[in-house]
């Protein structure tokens, strides 16, 4: 019957929009949507009844694609009050979710009675989870698309040899398969809108994404050898959204397509950041799940967000095995799976929970692993998660070497005093030399050591901040937004913060204490540098750091950096016997 379809049509177009206070009239709603173009609301019809206004209201749009996108939109707040939209044909919807509540509060009860320090210990070890089993005719009912080589419509006429000369400029090296590059934006097509952004924004795809895309939108398993800073963010999260894209749509309570783990609230924040830009365009829902020291604070907004239905889900994986045990993020969706940072992941010793989570998902999906290092334990993750990968190395960094766009300064001291007065001696001449953007780094090994350096530095600057596992989540967000905004800024960090953190700009980095291996030396430095800029690395030595002389004498060879002859001192002693009398 005509009006039956025409009815079931528009509820496709609508948005239900709620909460709405007397004062709310069309300008606010149509105000709010306006990017979405002048055309997009065809009516807005406000709920009443005799004469009086419920609070609630219809808004149809022109087409399903553009409701779809309104309700990504952030609810505005009219009148003091924050309105919520739901939009049924999607599932997505900001009203709150409470059986998902009170599934984590059940959870919690169960870990209680357990006992909080056994559960705990639990969870590190992924103990918390029984793996998912897969039947055959399971997998064969939920089919989905992985080859999307369609997307890809290379320039006629290339030369073999201009791709050649491609991966020589950039140390580019594929392994495992043939896939030429894309070399500019013309020849991928992640659809218009998303197309108009990444063209608006960048003058072409960065050598990672040039040669990772071919690979991920063939649908093979890949492994992503880059520094932080490449552009792998992008490499991973365009190809993931035109997976998603070809697959019906989360509904609340459904896990995510795409799931991504990283070791770090702040690179989960990064990475949402990032995919947070594309969110209208591409009309996704991009959950997060990340904890800390008051991580309880954010905890019920995050449920409520993956409650509603997320298409992607950036987690760490310890608040990611909270909500899995709870079942607020089931994984039986999962078909794209990204483990960022890989190398940083296990040297936090988050293997245990990343086997029992990737264990939650299907065995056919996707996934690819990025890492700045391809050390022995990176390799053992590689070959128990991924099925005959292909693998991306990126200006060889398969082999440990530093930025040679950093200066490396190697200072020695066996004196605390000494080393602090040397470190404000240091960022003075740094300061000095560049006085309007001289952002320090400093690292140091232990939490205490954080707070005194910081206090110390105080008594000169007053914008010295300081990072490290015992300072809430709030204060820590805070200090690094501090050290984004404040051009002259000081950061003293333990290594929470030295992988992942994408700070424009950083002028210098200060070993106050040289980290345990050589891999987290280059990882530390990486931070300046970057962009094609140049930096300064001002490491502190002393006989304690004797084990990794020889090894720091030849990355400072490799980097066309002097080695002091103090090195070759150090490297002859026996790192057993230092310090034992």
């Amino acid at each position: 019957m005509p009006p039956r379809f025409d009815r079931e049509e528009e509820g496709k177009r609508t948005v239900f929009v709620g909460r709405c206070p007397e004062a709310i009239t069309d300008d606010h709603l149509k105000t709010h949507w306006a990017s979405l173009g002048p055309d997009a609301i065809q009516s807005i019809r406000w709920a009443e009844k005799d004469g009086v206004f419920k609070g609630f209201g219809f808004v149809l749009f022109k087409d399903v694609a553009v409701a779809e996108k309104a309700a990504l939109f952030d609810p505005p707040t009219v009148a003091g009050r924050e309105i919520i939209f739901s939009y049924r044909q999607s599932g997505t919807s900001n009203a709150p979710k409470r059986d998902a509540q009170r599934a984590l509060q059940d959870m919690k009860s169960k870990r209680n009675a357990m006992g909080v320090s056994e559960a705990q210990k639990r969870a590190a070890l992924g103990q918390s989870l029984v793996a998912r089993t897969y039947t055959e005719e399971e997998l064969k009912a939920n089919p989905f698309h992985r080859d999307f080589r369609s997307i890809i419509k290379y320039t006629p006429g290339r030369d073999i040899e201009e791709y050649k000369a491609f991966y020589k400029e950039h140390k580019m090296q594929v392994q495992g398969t043939s896939a030429n590059p894309i070399l500019d934006w013309d020849e991928v097509n992640f659809g218009a809108d998303l197309m108009g952004l990444l063209k608006g924004k960048f003058e072409r795809p960065t050598p990672i994404q040039s040669v990772a895309w071919p690979v991920i939108l063939q649908g093979r398993d890949c492994i992503g050898l880059a520094k932080t800073g490449s552009g792998k963010t992008l490499a991973f999260s365009l190809p993931a959204i035109t997976h998603l894209k070809a697959q019906a749509r989360v509904e609340p309570r459904q896990g995510p397509i795409v799931l991504v783990m990283a070791p770090t609230r702040e690179l989960i924040m990064q990475i949402a950041t990032e995919l947070d830009k594309f969110r209208i365009a591409a009309s996704i829902r991009v959950g997060v799940a990340y904890g800390g020291q008051d991580g309880g604070a954010n905890r019920n907004e995050q449920t409520k967000r993956l409650a509603k239905g997320c298409d992607v889900v950036a987690a760490t994986p310890g608040r990611l095995i909270d909500f899995a045990e709870a079942g607020v993020v089931p994984m039986d969706r999962v078909t794209y799976l990204v483990l960022d940072e890989a190398d940083q992941m296990l040297d936090m010793g988050f293997a245990p929970q990343i086997q029992a989570l990737v264990s939650q998902t299907r065995p056919d999906r996707q996934t690819l692993m990025f890492s700045a290092t391809w050390e022995p334990e990176v390799q053992k993750m590689a070959s128990a998660h991924l099925k005959d990968p292909v693998k991306v190395i990126c200006n060889n960094a398969e082999r440990q070497t530093a930025n040679k766009d950093v200066t490396q300064k190697i200072l020695f001291s066996e004196s605390n005093t000494e080393k602090k007065l040397a470190v404000v001696k240091e960022v003075q001449a740094v300061k000095a030399k560049s006085p309007k953007s001289n952002r320090t780094l400093v690292f140091v090994n232990t939490k205490l050591d954080a707070d005194d350096l910081q206090e110390f530095l105080s008594e000169t600057w007053k914008n010295v901040w300081a990072i490290h596992g015992d300072i809430g989540q709030g204060a820590r967000e805070r200090a690094m937004q501090a050290l984004r905004d404040d051009p002259t800024a000081v950061l003293v960090a333990t290594d929470v913060a030295s992988r992942g953190i994408d700070i424009h700009d950083l002028a210098c980095v200060v070993n106050y204490h040289m980290p345990n291996q050589i891999a987290q030396y280059i990882h530390r430095i990486g931070r300046t540098g970057r962009a094609g800029k140049t930096g300064l690395a001002i490491s502190f030595f002393s006989a304690v750091d004797c084990g990794m002389a020889k090894a720091l004498a030849r990355i400072l060879k490799e980097a066309g950096q002097p080695v002091p002859p103090e090195l070759a001192k150090f490297s002859q002693m026996d790192p057993e016997t230092v310090g034992k009398g």
